[in-house]
């Protein structure tokens, strides 16, 4: 059969021997600097100067490497604090008297009025006073005035405000307690040691926290092969009770671990750094019990 048509013998255009577009460069349009645009910098802390005569601890981030790895990966305190106090009174470390006090820990937690959970009838109460967990929920707990905090929460206003806790028994013993170490550790009859391992106290540090300011941390360890950090509390509940806590592990196995008790059965252990905060929650049966936190 006949083609439609008879086929060219050239292109119907002479091709450009160069590109339509503008020439292309024949170098970079800048040069690549050889070194960073800005030097990197750490965050600064009040750590330990061991280069001088006389011993104290400075401001600044011109601290070494290693204290990061000290005070982050092995949990040690002294090295790398949010106030000038903590570092000087930190185990090994010394400062000159006079130069430092606990007024310089910062201010425990913002002042709102809140609804009182703990009075006969509901009432508003300013300060700082309140539950942790309330900070989770700051616009359902937290209010500005007592109208706004009455108008949410039926205020009585003649009841009585009170954010007093239930007090241990004579031996030491309680059955409520809702911890956020804002204020230290007086308010709960803690238990350190207990075993004939442990060598080092667990103490409040604003050096990491999940709520406020402030947590609870195991005590020293380092050159304590062998030994341990341990804090117990003795609980009493009637009808049985949850234990909720949150904990940051920076643990690594075979060298160390973390652990959690009930009467001397351990319901939680930890051989390995956390990524981030963690929750743990267990139901306890009716009865007296002990509560045991450990880092060996």
């Amino acid at each position: 059969a006949p083609t439609t048509s008879t086929p060219t013998f050239h292109p119907t255009e002479v091709p450009t021997d160069l590109p339509t577009t503008s020439t292309p460069t024949v170098n970079p349009t800048e040069m690549p600097t050889f070194a960073p645009t800005f030097e990197p910098t750490n965050e600064p802390f009040w750590y330990p100067n061991f280069n001088t005569e006389s011993p104290d601890c400075i401001f600044g981030s011109d601290y070494p490497i290693i204290f990061l790895r000290y005070a982050v990966a092995m949990n040690m305190p002294g090295f790398l604090e949010h106030t000038r106090y903590e570092c000087c009174t930190a185990e090994g470390n010394s400062c000159p008297e006079g130069t430092y006090s606990e007024d310089e820990l910062p201010e425990t937690k913002e002042k709102h009025w809140f609804p009182d959970l703990f009075s006969d009838e509901t009432h508003c109460y300013y300060g700082d006073t309140y539950e942790s967990w309330m900070e989770r929920e700051p616009a359902t707990y937290f209010f500005d005035t007592i109208e706004a905090c009455c108008e949410a929460h039926g205020c009585d206003p003649d009841a009585d405000a009170t954010t007093t806790l239930p007090t241990p028994s004579a031996d030491g013993v309680i059955g409520y307690a809702d911890e956020d170490f804002e204020t230290g550790m007086d308010s709960l009859p803690w238990i350190h040691g207990g075993t004939t391992t442990h060598k080092a106290d667990w103490r409040v540090t604003s050096s990491k926290s999940l709520y406020g300011h402030h947590s609870l941390k195991s005590g020293n360890l380092a050159n304590k092969w062998g030994k341990s950090s341990d804090l117990s509390l003795k609980v009493y509940a009637e009808e049985g009770m949850h234990v909720e806590f949150n904990y940051l592990s920076l643990v690594s196995d075979p060298f160390d671990s973390f652990t959690f008790s009930v009467d001397g059965i351990n319901v939680l252990e930890s051989t390995f750094p956390s990524q981030d905060w963690e929750q743990f929650i267990m139901v306890i049966p009716p009865g007296e019990h002990t509560l045991k936190w450990s880092v060996k």
